[in-house]
């Protein structure tokens, strides 16, 4: 076994493992809160904006942060 075995055969995790799904997770992360946040900004309170943004980014690491 090389030293860039680890490298080639990525600890022999499958390839939607190690690419797709993480994608697939920054995907749909960046779609709800820049939804949330366009919502939000239609009430012209920048204390709701401000408290809409940041639910949204917190449901979205308890939702997606275990995606390795």
């Amino acid at each position: 076994m090389s030293e860039f075995e680890p490298l080639i055969n990525h600890g022999g995790r499958s390839f939607g493992t190690w690419v797709i799904r993480p994608a697939l997770a920054e995907f749909v992360g960046t779609t709800v809160f820049v939804f949330v946040g366009c919502m939000a900004v239609q009430t012209k309170d920048v204390g709701t904006i401000a408290l809409a943004h940041g639910l949204a980014i917190a449901l979205l690491i308890a939702g997606l942060g275990k995606i390795r």
